[in-house]
Formats: structure tokens, C-alpha cells, sequence
């Protein structure tokens, strides 16, 4: 959705595991793709922070200022 509104850059915000090392958490499942290169084609720079990624996107296409919402992104 970001890509298709033209986004430039995608912070996604995971929050701080409280879990310990040998669970899955979203945190661990984005920076592994991350690692594996499986974001490679959309993300051309990471930010990474301990609460969130921003990602930059490789885009060309003009912006489309309105908000992206929770709503938005469910099924």
C-alpha cells in the first residue's frame, strides 16, 4: 500500500521484544528478512532502531498525501 501511494519511506513500528531469545517475535521476523535480503527489491536503506525499521523505498511515482490507517491494511 505504501508503494502504491507513492511512499518514500515505511517506518514500521515493532516495540521492544519481551520475550526471550527463543521466541519469535515480529521484531526478529522483520530484521530476518531484512538479513536474508527478502525486502532487497523494495527497501534500498534500513534504519533500524530498537522499537522500529524505516524503511526507503525505491519509488518513482508521485505522492499521495493522505494517511495510511489501521483500516486501511486489514482485510
Amino acid at each position: 500500500m505504501a508503494e502504491e501511494r507513492g511512499r518514500t519511506r515505511l517506518k514500521l513500528i515493532h516495540g521492544s521484544s519481551t520475550t526471550d531469545g527463543n521466541r519469535r517475535t515480529i521484531k526478529s521476523a522483520l530484521h530476518d528478512l531484512l538479513d536474508r535480503g527478502k525486502l532487497g527489491r523494495h527497501a534500498t536503506n534500513v534504519i533500524r532502531s530498537q522499537n522500529s525499521l524505516v524503511l526507503a523505498l525505491d519509488l518513482a511515482a508521485t505522492t499521495d498525501p493522505t494517511p495510511i490507517e489501521l483500516r486501511d491494511v486489514r482485510p
